[in-house]
């Protein structure tokens, strides 16, 4: 009966271990390679693990992203009105959803680059920043609710949703970086790469009973470029652990490792281990690239001797 009754605890030991082992080690619940196009936004993640990137308190969301110049044309901005940034200082206010969908709290000029159920968008403007040249500026857009009016007083059936914005800084164009969205509660830590870009807390929590699309979804028709190496973990990744996996998953120029290679965009093709043979910014099998050596004479040996490294020095002083 002993035996028993220690076969049992050893069973109920193995499977809390295994079950919490990708918690405990920051290894990945869910993991999608790719590479993905970003002007076709494919779903990454299905409802089970964007609803638990949602309604978990300690989730992290990770991929790499390789943003292909943005649109050229200068496009005209309003300020001070509702989806608007501020006329002041040009960013955007926390906006008070008129419902649950919050389809009145839209940020005008700004394309999601990652959003987690549409509660939880990382943005990038669409257009090029003149005093920004090389990036794009960035934000996160997070939608949240209260279970008491704006003044805090009166407690309410249904609770009041908000979208909150935390400013980021610009992320790189036609450079490969890791975004890395950590949460724990209602603070959301970022990084770029292996650098800790932001750590924010939001005025409310998290909006579960908000509406919300049943997938995470990258891209956008607005945006070129890649991801890949997609991975959904069950609890806020540490520096530490953000910092190891991208030594270990990308190569020398900081592009991601995998197994297939990138299809080219309109002649274009990031520079990195799994990218084929490139020139900077352009895939050559694109261009005729002419044979220096078209006699065949360059690698042949030359037909006199080269000159002796030695030398023999005649001085009047010697």
């Amino acid at each position: 009966m002993n035996w028993l009754y220690i076969i049992a605890i050893i069973i109920v030991v193995t499977v809390a271990v295994l079950y919490f082992l990708p918690s405990l080690t920051g290894y990945p619940s869910s993991f999608k390679e790719g590479p993905f196009l970003l002007a076709e936004s494919p779903s990454i993640f299905a409802a089970t693990e964007t609803n638990a990137l949602i309604d978990g308190g300690n989730t992290t969301f990770q991929g790499y992203f390789y943003i292909l110049p943005l649109d050229r044309t200068p496009t005209a901005m309003k300020c001070g009105e509702p989806g608007y940034p501020s006329c002041e200082d040009g960013r955007f206010q926390t906006c008070v959803c008129e419902t649950s969908s919050c389809k009145n709290c839209t940020f005008h000029g700004y394309e999601n680059l990652i959003s987690i159920g549409n509660i939880i968008d990382f943005q990038i403007l669409g257009t090029p920043d003149a005093g920004r040249p090389g990036k794009a500026m960035a934000q996160l857009s997070i939608r949240t609710q209260s279970p008491v009016d704006a003044s805090g007083g009166e407690v309410l059936e249904t609770p009041v949703f908000y979208t909150e914005v935390i400013d980021l800084p610009p992320i790189p164009i036609q450079k490969w970086v890791m975004i890395t969205i950590a949460r724990t509660g209602r603070r959301i830590d970022v990084f770029y790469n292996n650098e800790l870009v932001s750590s924010s807390k939001t005025l409310y929590m998290l909006a579960t009973n908000a509406e919300r699309t049943k997938t995470t979804t990258v891209g956008s028709p607005r945006i070129s470029g890649y991801s890949g190496l997609m991975n959904k973990y069950d609890s806020n990744l540490s520096s530490y652990s953000v910092s190891s996996y991208y030594k270990s998953s990308s190569d020398t120029l900081g592009a991601p490792v995998m197994s297939q290679n990138l299809p080219t965009i309109s002649g274009n093709q990031p520079r990195g281990s799994n990218a084929g043979p490139t020139l900077p910014g352009f895939a050559v099998t694109n261009f005729p690239i002419p044979s220096l050596c078209s006699g065949g004479s360059c690698l042949e040996p030359p037909s006199g001797r080269p000159a002796n490294p030695l030398y023999d020095w005649e001085t009047p002083y010697a």
